[in-house]
C-alpha cells in the first residue's frame, strides 16, 4: 500500500513547509488526521508557483494511478483553466475543492521522476490519451507538421521569471553561450525556428545565431498551444531548462519514434548546496550551461 503525504511534508528546500514540519503542533495534527485519512484514492494536492509544465507531470501521476485502479485526482487551480479548455482528457483527472472531502487523503506532487516514477510507457500512453486526443490541440500539431520539416532546427529560449530576483541564481544560464555550444551538436539544418516567451529579446539577440539561414520567430499557431506543438513537431530542439519545454521534447520523441535529436542544458537548478539535474530521458544530449550571474566571468572566477 503506498502511503499517503500530507502537502506539509514536501521538498525541505521550500521554507514555508520547514517551519510547519517543526511546529509540533502541527505534527500532532498530521498523525491525527493521517488515522483518518487512509487508503489508495484520494485527491493530490500541489505547492504554489507552478504553471503548465509543472502541472503535466502531476496529471501523469493522477494518470497513472488511475490507470492501476487508483483514483487520486489533482487539485484544480484557476491557472490551469487554458490547460483543461485546450485538453479535455485532463479534466478527469482533477478535482474541484468543493469535490475534496475531509477524509480523502491528500498525496503530495512529488516524486516525478522520470524513469523512477513513470516509465517511457506510462508517458507515452499519457501523451496519447490525455493531450493527443485532443482536437484543438491536433490542429495545432496538423498546422506546426506542414510547416517544420526535418531540416529546420528549433531552439527554445525561456525568459521571464527565470531572470528575476530571486529566481536567476536558481534558474538563470548564460543563453547565448549556452545556444552557441548545442548548435554544435546538429548538422545539416537549413533554417531556424526561434520558440520563447520573449520574442522581442530573441530578436534583439539575434547575432547568436547563424547569420546565413533563415530564422523564423514564433510558433506556426499563435500562442502557448502553438508552441507546444512546434516543440513537438521539430526533430532538432535545443531546449532550455523548463518543464513546458521538456514536455515539447516527450511530444517530439513519440511522434518522430526517437528520429529526433534533443539538447538540454547539464542541469535545471542551482542551489547553494549543490546543482541538480532534472531526470530526462539518456538520450537526449546534455551540455554544460553556467550561470546567467557568471555571464563572462574568466573560468577561474566561477570558483569562487
Amino acid at each position: 500500500m503506498e502511503l499517503w503525504i500530507d502537502l506539509h511534508t514536501l521538498p525541505e528546500r521550500y521554507a514555508l513547509h520547514q517551519e510547519q514540519n517543526l511546529n509540533p503542533f502541527r505534527a500532532i495534527s498530521n498523525h491525527a488526521l493521517s488515522l483518518i485519512r487512509r487508503g489508495e484514492n484520494g485527491v493530490i494536492w500541489a505547492g504554489d508557483g507552478k504553471r503548465g509544465g509543472n502541472y503535466l507531470y502531476v496529471w501523469l501521476r493522477a494518470d497513472s494511478r488511475l490507470a492501476s485502479g487508483r483514483r487520486t485526482p489533482f487539485l484544480y487551480k484557476e491557472n490551469m483553466r487554458d490547460w483543461l479548455q485546450e485538453f479535455p482528457a485532463l479534466k478527469e483527472l482533477t478535482i474541484s475543492r468543493e469535490e475534496v472531502k475531509f477524509t480523502m487523503p491528500r498525496f503530495s506532487e512529488w516524486p516525478i521522476n522520470y524513469g523512477e516514477d513513470f516509465t517511457e510507457s506510462d508517458l507515452n500512453e499519457f501523451l496519447e490519451r490525455r493531450l493527443l486526443s485532443s482536437e484543438a490541440f491536433g490542429a495545432k500539431i496538423s498546422a506546426a507538421s506542414s510547416a517544420i520539416d526535418q531540416h529546420q532546427l528549433t531552439i527554445n529560449i525561456r525568459r521571464g521569471d527565470y531572470y528575476s530576483t530571486p529566481f536567476e541564481e536558481i534558474y538563470g544560464i548564460d543563453i547565448e553561450s549556452f545556444v552557441a555550444e548545442a548548435i554544435t551538436h546538429f548538422d545539416h539544418f537549413t533554417s531556424i525556428r526561434v520558440i520563447s516567451d520573449d520574442l522581442e529579446w530573441c530578436r534583439t539577440h539575434s547575432d547568436m545565431f547563424p547569420s546565413n539561414l533563415p530564422i523564423h520567430f514564433g510558433g506556426v499557431t499563435p500562442g502557448v498551444f502553438g508552441d507546444l506543438a512546434a516543440l513537438a513537431c521539430s526533430s532538432k530542439l535545443i531546449l532550455p531548462n523548463s518543464t513546458f519545454s521538456y514536455w515539447g521534447g516527450f511530444l517530439s520523441d513519440l511522434l518522430s519514434q526517437k528520429r529526433n535529436k534533443i539538447v538540454v542544458p547539464e542541469i535545471h537548478e542551482r542551489y547553494v548546496d549543490e546543482s541538480r539535474a532534472w531526470p530526462l530521458p539518456a538520450w537526449w544530449t546534455r551540455v554544460n550551461a553556467i550561470s546567467s550571474l557568471h555571464s563572462g566571468a574568466m573560468p577561474d572566477e566561477l570558483d569562487d
